[in-house]
């Protein structure tokens, strides 16, 4: 365990530096959230950058990504109305998020059951309607962030170290795609249907067949019924009256 502990400490860290420049770094300026012009490069990338006019928006940095709010994806010309067609490999790459749910089910792992339909609802929703900005996208990444650290904490209880080892391989390369693809914005297409969709619906699985579950199901039942509600009432609130399909 210690050896595992280690090795994933590392694993994290090279994933973060990939993200930073490896020389020009400064710690000593701006202790808020974002910074101003003037910064250097390193920390602009882990911190992000503000446009300074009070309006919000800039560059998003590492340390916004993990644990601020999610803020969607701004495309230019993009028409009202206009939502994905469900062959979009976008939306189709979901059908891996699925597939474990009734695994989970099945092998009395109902928090990630629970936990995995409210975030697979949310997702489908928020892609749907071209992961723009608003109360949706906020909802939405606050479960999959959730779903993440579900995952991780798994990791931590298991005993089998050869899939042990597997899912933390998920793990680095969900967490290094999406700090990828927000930070790259060009690969955003291309690379989070495989680094967001596919690659951790290979990690739920093994987690639905092989772990016990972390919440116990008196608890996950007491919760289910409200928390699906509240799901249903956020991805009904981005809806579009006309929905035109575009790609």
């Amino acid at each position: 365990p210690a050896l595992f502990a280690r090795g994933m400490g590392w694993l994290l860290w090279a994933a973060l530096w990939a993200f930073l420049p490896r020389s020009g770094l400064s710690w000593s300026v701006a202790p808020c959230g974002h910074v101003g012009e003037g910064v250097r490069p390193g920390l602009r990338r882990l911190y992000g950058s503000s446009r300074g006019d009070g309006g919000g928006g800039g560059e998003p940095g590492v340390v916004d990504l993990i644990f601020g709010q999610g803020q969607g994806q701004r495309r230019e010309g993009l028409p009202e109305g206009a939502v994905r067609g469900w062959g979009d490999p976008m939306v189709a790459s979901h059908v891996a998020l699925l597939l474990p749910i009734p695994l989970a089910a099945a092998h009395g792992v109902y928090d990630l059951a629970l936990l995995q339909a409210a975030t697979l609802v949310l997702s489908v929703a928020y892609h749907r309607q071209f992961e723009r900005p608003g109360t949706l996208a906020t909802v939405e990444s606050l479960f999959a962030k959730a779903l993440f650290a579900y995952g991780v904490a798994q990791i931590f209880q298991f005993h089998g170290d050869d899939l042990r080892a597997v899912e933390a391989v998920c793990a680095a390369a969900s967490g290094s795609c999406y700090l990828w693809t927000n930070l790259r914005p060009a690969t955003y297409e291309r690379l989070h249907p495989v680094g967001l969709h596919l690659i951790p619906g290979v990690w739920s699985w093994i987690v639905a067949v092989h772990h016990a579950p972390l919440v116990s199901g008196a608890l996950v039942s007491s919760f289910a019924a409200g928390l699906m509600v509240q799901c249903s009432s956020a991805a009904s609130a981005a809806g579009c009256s006309s929905p035109v399909l575009y790609s």
